[in-house]
C-alpha cells in the first residue's frame, strides 16, 4: 500500500515539479540526466522525467478502464450465474468459455482493426474481453459458498437476490476477487504498452510507458536511460499489483 500511495502522489504532484512534457528543444536533445532533467532528454529535447510521468499515468488510467469494464460486466454475472444456477448459468458460462478459448490479444487486434486505434477504445474491449476471467473466478467461488446457511437464512428473510449477493455473497468472495483484479490490472498494463509500442494505442505526441519504448528503443545505444526507466516501471507497476494481491490473500488466510 505505501507504494501505491508512493505512486498516486508521484503521478498527482510530479507534473508541478518538471516541465511541459511536450516542449522540445532540439539544441538539447539526447542529453544525460542534470538537475535541470533528472532523467535526460529525448531525441526531440524534451524532459525524459515529465514524459516518465505522463506516460505512467496514460498507462495506468489505461489500465484501470480496461479492469473497470471487466468488473462492471463480470463480477456481477459471476455472481448471480453462481448463485441462481440452471438455465441463466449454462447459457452465461457457455459464453464465457466462448470468449475465453480466443487469445485475449489476438481478439483485441482484431477488434482494433475492425473499430480503429486509439487507447480508451482498445481499453474499453480490452475490459470486455476479460470480462469472462472475472466472471468465472466469481462464478467458481459463489458456488463453493453452497446452500451455506447464512444465505438460507438471508432467503427466509425475504431479502432480494441483489441484496443477497451484495451484502452476503461477495464478501465472503472478495478474497478471490481481488487477486483477479490484481492480475487484470497487470496484464492491461502489459496490453497497453504492447499496443502502444506497435502504434495501436495511444499515438505521438502523446505519451504512454508503450510509446517512449517504442520512440526511444533506436537511442538504446546513445541514451539507455530513456528505454530503462518506462522498463522499471511496468515491471514496478506490475510487481505493486501482484504484492497487494498475495499480501491480501494471506490476510484473509490469517483471519
Amino acid at each position: 500500500m505505501w507504494l501505491i500511495v508512493a505512486f498516486a502522489l508521484l503521478l498527482l504532484l510530479g507534473p508541478l515539479f518538471v516541465p511541459d512534457p511536450n516542449a522540445q528543444s532540439l539544441r538539447d536533445s539526447l542529453q544525460g540526466p542534470s538537475l535541470d532533467h533528472l532523467l535526460g532528454t529525448d531525441n526531440l529535447g524534451r524532459d525524459a522525467a515529465a514524459r516518465l510521468l505522463e506516460g505512467t499515468r496514460t498507462t495506468t488510467l489505461a489500465a484501470l478502464t480496461a479492469v473497470g469494464v471487466a468488473i462492471v460486466i463480470g463480477l456481477p454475472l459471476g455472481l448471480l450465474s453462481g448463485y441462481v444456477r440452471g438455465g441463466v448459468d449454462a447459457v452465461l458460462a457457455r459464453v464465457a468459455d466462448a470468449v475465453m478459448a480466443v487469445p485475449p490479444l489476438i481478439l483485441l487486434l482484431a477488434a482494433i482493426a475492425a473499430l480503429g486505434t486509439g487507447v480508451t477504445k482498445a481499453m474499453v474491449i480490452l475490459g470486455v474481453i476479460l470480462a469472462p476471467r472475472l466472471f468465472r473466478v466469481a462464478r467458481g467461488a459463489t458456488i463453493g459458498l453452497g446452500n451455506s446457511g447464512f444465505l438460507e437464512v438471508a432467503r427466509m428473510s425475504g431479502c432480494s437476490t441483489p441484496r443477497i449477493l451484495w451484502r452476503y455473497v461477495l464478501p465472503n468472495v472478495r478474497s478471490q476477487v481481488v487477486v483477479q483484479i490484481c492480475l487484470l490490472f497487470s496484464f492491461g498494463v502489459l496490453t497497453e504498452a504492447g499496443i502502444s509500442f506497435l502504434g495501436l494505442g495511444v499515438q505521438p505526441p502523446s505519451a504512454s510507458l508503450g510509446v517512449l519504448l517504442r520512440t526511444s528503443i533506436e537511442y538504446l545505444r546513445d541514451a539507455p536511460l530513456l528505454v530503462i526507466a518506462p522498463g522499471v516501471v511496468i515491471t514496478a507497476l506490475i510487481l505493486v499489483c501482484n504484492l497487494i494481491g498475495d499480501r491480501y490473500t494471506r490476510s484473509k488466510e490469517a483471519s
